[in-house]
């Protein structure tokens, strides 16, 4: 019965930490790779995901769309998208979200390959496509990107738990 409720304690964690990466992802405390292409990429960066957690992403993805048609090398508002696109999936059901979220991701990462918050974002879609050892593997390489973040620790240790390996996923959201 303790293992069981560890399980589930562990499960809970394991998904508030990783709700809490999908709606912070754009706030990982690593420093960027150099300045945003635009000065305004930051601030509307931030109030995209304040849209996010108050459920408004279809203006929020409408609005991110918009900036990255007219600033396609902003690499913030490309991982704030991929995020949005996935919170939008889980509100919709709308798998076609999906895709476009790895698009949006894997263009962030292609501009500035070291990424972190894209790099989680991919580790989120992991996650939600159940490609647990991918997820694993990327929740990693997002914390050597941003190893003062706790939100890395949520995928790896949520992909932990699905692949059965329960006292490292414990040891991951204890950290």
């Amino acid at each position: 019965m303790r293992q069981r409720t560890r399980l589930i304690v562990g499960t809970a964690v394991a998904v508030a930490l990783l709700a809490g990466a999908l709606i912070g992802v754009s706030t990982t405390e690593a420093p960027s790779a150099g300045p945003s292409p635009t000065a305004s990429a930051a601030s509307f960066s931030e109030a995209a995901v304040a849209g996010v957690g108050r459920k408004d992403t279809a203006a929020t993805v409408t609005a991110l769309e918009a900036l990255v048609a007219t600033s396609p090398e902003n690499v913030d508002a490309l991982g704030t998208l991929g995020l949005a696109y996935q919170v939008r999936w889980r509100e919709t059901g709308d798998a076609s979200f999906l895709p476009r979220a790895q698009t949006a991701l894997d263009r962030a990462l292609a501009q500035r390959r070291d990424d972190p918050n894209a790099t989680l974002g991919l580790g989120n879609l992991s996650l939600i496509r159940h490609q647990f050892r991918q997820a694993l593997v990327v929740g990693r390489n997002a914390q050597r990107l941003a190893p003062y973040s706790a939100r890395p620790l949520g995928v790896i240790g949520d992909a932990q738990i699905e692949l059965g390996r329960y006292a490292e996923a414990f040891a991951s959201f204890e950290r």
